[in-house]
C-alpha cells in the first residue's frame, strides 16, 4: 500500500514530495524518482530560488543528491547540474529563512531550514564532485560552516523549533538533524530531546502533533531512539499507525 500510493504522482512540489521521490528511488524505481526531481529542478528560477517554502529548496536539492547516490545515475546529475547548481549557490549565500510551515505552524522554524541546508549542501558536494569540482568546494565549506554552528543554533536541549518555543510534537522535527547526519544521533542534546519527547509527548502509539499520533514526528523519533535503546522497532512502530488500507495518515487520530 505503502509503494502504490508513493507512485501517484504528487500534487506539486513540497517536502512531501520530495522525500516521497527519495523513498521511491530506495524502492527501486530510480528513473520515476528521478522524473520527478527532475521537472521540479526545472522550477528553480534563474536567481537560484525554488518558489515555495524556504526550506523547500534544501529538501529538493538533499534529495537529487540522493537520488543519485542510490542509483549512481551521473546521466541524470549532469542534465540538471545547470539548475542544481543555480539552487546550490543560493542556498550557499543565504542565511536560513523560517520554514517547514506544514509542521511548525505560520511562523515556520528557521532551525528546521538550517538543518536542511547543512545536510543539502554537504550531500549534493559529494554527488557532484566529478561533475562541478569548482562548485562542489564552495559547497562543501557552506554546508560545513552551517554543520559546524548547528548545535548553537539549536539552543539548550531539549530542542525545541524555535527561540522560547515549549517541548511540544514539532520538536520531533529538530532529530532531522541526526537522521541526515549533520549533529551525531548520540549527542547529549539529541539524546535529552527524544527522551523528553517520549515522556511527555507520546500518546496514541506516537508523537503527539496536530491533534494525533503524527506519522514523520513518529519515525523520526523512533528512528533516534532505536539507537539508543535496541528494543525500539522504528519500522513497527510506524507500521501501527497505518490505517485498515495500509496507507499511512498524516496523523493517526
Amino acid at each position: 500500500a505503502a509503494r502504490s500510493r508513493l507512485l501517484v504522482e504528487p500534487e506539486g512540489p513540497s517536502t512531501a514530495a520530495f522525500l516521497g521521490a527519495v523513498a521511491l528511488a530506495r524502492l527501486g524505481f530510480t528513473r520515476r524518482a528521478g522524473d520527478r526531481l527532475a521537472g521540479w529542478l526545472d522550477r528553480v528560477r534563474r536567481d537560484g530560488v525554488l518558489p515555495g517554502e524556504h526550506s523547500d529548496g534544501a529538501v529538493l536539492a538533499w534529495a537529487a543528491a540522493e537520488v543519485v547516490r542510490w542509483g549512481g545515475d551521473t546521466a541524470w546529475a549532469r542534465s540538471q547540474l545547470p539548475s542544481w547548481s543555480r539552487l546550490l549557490d543560493r542556498l550557499a549565500r543565504a542565511e536560513p529563512e523560517a520554514g517547514g510551515r506544514a509542521l511548525f505552524g505560520d511562523e515556520g522554524s528557521v532551525r528546521w531550514t538550517a538543518i536542511w541546508q547543512s545536510a543539502a549542501l554537504l550531500s549534493s558536494a559529494a554527488a557532484l564532485r566529478e561533475l562541478a569540482p569548482e562548485g562542489r568546494a564552495r559547497w562543501a565549506l557552506a554546508g560545513g560552516r552551517l554543520r559546524e554552528g548547528l548545535v548553537d543554533r539549536l539552543g539548550p536541549a531539549p530542542w525545541t523549533a524555535a527561540p522560547g518555543r515549549a517541548v511540544d510534537g514539532s520538536a520531533a522535527a529538530m532529530l532531522a538533524a541526526c537522521w541526515l547526519g549533520v549533529v551525531d544521533v548520540d549527542h547529549p542534546g539529541a539524546v535529552m530531546t527524544a527522551r523528553r519527547l517520549r515522556q511527555t509527548c507520546w500518546h496514541g502509539g506516537g508523537v503527539l502533533l496536530h491533534g494525533g499520533a503524527h506519522v514523520a514526528a513518529t519515525a523520526l523519533l523512533s528512528g533516534v531512539l532505536s539507537r539508543l535503546e535496541p528494543t525500539v522497532d522504528p519500522v513497527g512502530t510506524v507500521a501501527l499507525l497505518a490505517a485498515s488500507t495500509g496507507a499511512l495518515p498524516t496523523a493517526r487520530h
